[in-house]
């Protein structure tokens, strides 16, 4: 099995491809420190109630491709495909144990901060990320909420088919927090 941070498809949370693709060390290495707060607000966001916005699309181009949007709440994951939410099979657990393995198995992390911003009025600390693994590389910019120490916003690319035009990917995210509730009419 390819080295993914989650399976692809419809149940597909976008701040789990994200987060779990750039947050992981080499392989039998520590965790390096510069790299601690990228991976804890991860792990943080994963269990925190939140609503995530995300585009996915060419490189340079992200404005304009596909859209999707995931919500954690109540311990559940729903995601919305084809215009309908539909309850992820993907659990928390499943998520912050595919992590681990990610952090595990990866060959390059490295981590530093860039700066400080604003996302939506709320102070965050900027981190870029490179990561390799046998199966992708990417370079991600994560605004990590300085209050919360939750993502507020991740622009990341991609590259799942290294050398290859066609593998380059430019995923947008941000995500809300705030009066998160499961999609009504989803068991």
């Amino acid at each position: 099995m390819p080295r993914r941070p989650f399976p692809l498809g419809a149940y597909l949370a976008p701040a789990c491809l994200c987060l779990a693709i750039v947050a992981r060390p080499a392989r039998g290495q520590r965790v390096p420190a510069e790299c601690r707060v990228p991976i804890d607000a991860e792990r943080k966001e994963i269990v925190t109630p939140h609503h995530a916005y995300s585009t996915e699309g060419p490189p340079g181009a992200a404005a304009q491709g596909r859209t999707r949007e995931s919500v954690m709440a109540g311990g559940a994951m729903f995601v919305q495909y084809a215009g309908r939410w539909r309850r992820s099979p993907l659990t928390p657990r499943m998520q912050l144990d595919q992590m681990q393995e990610n952090l595990d198995s990866a060959k390059v992390l490295t981590c530093r901060r860039v700066g400080e911003e604003s996302v939506g009025g709320e102070a965050a600390v900027v981190y870029f990320t490179h990561t390799v693994n046998s199966d992708l590389a990417a370079d991600a910019r994560i605004w990590v909420a300085t209050r919360s120490g939750l993502p507020l916003r991740i622009e990341e690319d991609v590259d799942t088919s290294p050398g290859a035009a066609d593998g380059k990917r430019h995923i947008s995210i941000r995500f809300d927090y705030a009066n998160v509730r499961a999609p009504a009419g989803v068991p």
